[in-house]
């Protein structure tokens, strides 16, 4: 019973955070401090992603090989990859159109590829849950005319993250059994922000001069997003069926949250294909 109530709260816990961080994002973001911001996320991440690892970081370097090392090194590179883009897309777009791509994607990307390779039976639901959600950000690229542009750059951008973040988890757990998963996490959040620094130092400028700063709520969000992704991480090996569909819910909680907060507007194809997006996850999940 402990244990079932532990898993709940730790679900719970996923579920907030990963629906408030990237609000923290998207209200400090822009064109001119991407990078700013995105160092400032991955600090966050890192320190996030290191208090859960405490009880097991002194069994990573006695038990983890040299293969898991460069494994690791790949995966925090794919993370990082995802976060660059996906901090694009908050800074070019809306948040209630790019944070359901990103969701939605990676989770039916994730379907399709362990589909085809451990549970072949689900991969009819996973393609058709694909189609679904091909339909609805083909929708959501024609808003409104004078962000048409603007839109359909921020959905690339969220398309590539979602691809990203896909083979990151699918190479995640091809990782070692014999060491704690938030540690491994831990391990990558690690080499996504020297990533984060060497590119932040590349594409320094004057305005990122002026505004070089450890902004509060994005540092924040990093913190948020790390802890939570951490016990994730943990919670799938729990139980890699139920696990997931926290992230369904992460979705419309994001939509109807940058609807109050930060007042953003849709037009009507862009509402279906948010819609459309949302119910292929449904579709997958439950049905």
């Amino acid at each position: 019973m402990v244990n079932i109530l532990f898993y709940g709260a730790a679900l719970l816990l996923v579920l907030i955070f990963w629906s408030l961080f990237p609000m923290l994002v998207k209200y400090k973001i822009s064109k001119k401090n991407v990078n700013v911001t995105i160092l400032d996320f991955s600090w966050g991440v890192f320190i996030g992603a290191f208090f859960p690892s405490t009880i097991f970081v002194g069994d990573l370097l006695s038990q983890t090989t040299i293969g898991s090392l460069l494994t690791i090194s790949v995966i925090g590179m794919l993370n990082f990859v995802g976060v660059v883009s996906m901090f694009t897309a908050y800074s070019r777009g809306k948040l209630g159109i790019v944070a359901p791509i990103s969701n939605a994607g990676q989770s039916i990307m994730i379907a399709v590829f362990s589909s085809l390779l451990y549970f072949f039976s689900l991969l009819y639901k996973s393609l058709i849950a694909g189609v679904i959600l091909m339909s609805g950000i083909i929708l959501m690229s024609y808003g409104r005319k004078n962000e048409k542009a603007r839109n359909r750059a921020s959905i690339y951008f969220s398309v590539i993250a979602a691809v990203s973040w896909t083979f990151m988890w699918l190479l995640f757990y091809t990782l070692p059994r014999q060491q704690s998963p938030i540690v491994y996490y831990w391990a990558l959040s690690g080499v996504s922000l020297a990533a984060a620094l060497v590119y932040s130092h590349l594409n320094k400028n004057k305005n990122t001069t002026k505004i070089r700063h450890m902004s509060r709520s994005t540092l924040f969000a990093g913190i948020l997003n790390g802890s939570a992704t951490a016990v994730f991480a943990y919670a799938y090996t729990i139980n890699p069926v139920l696990s997931p569909l926290v992230i369904t819910l992460v979705s419309p909680i994001i939509v109807i949250m940058s609807l109050i907060f930060l007042k953003e507007k849709f037009s009507a194809k862009e509402a279906i294909g948010i819609l459309v997006v949302i119910a292929a996850l449904l579709i997958f999940n439950f049905i």
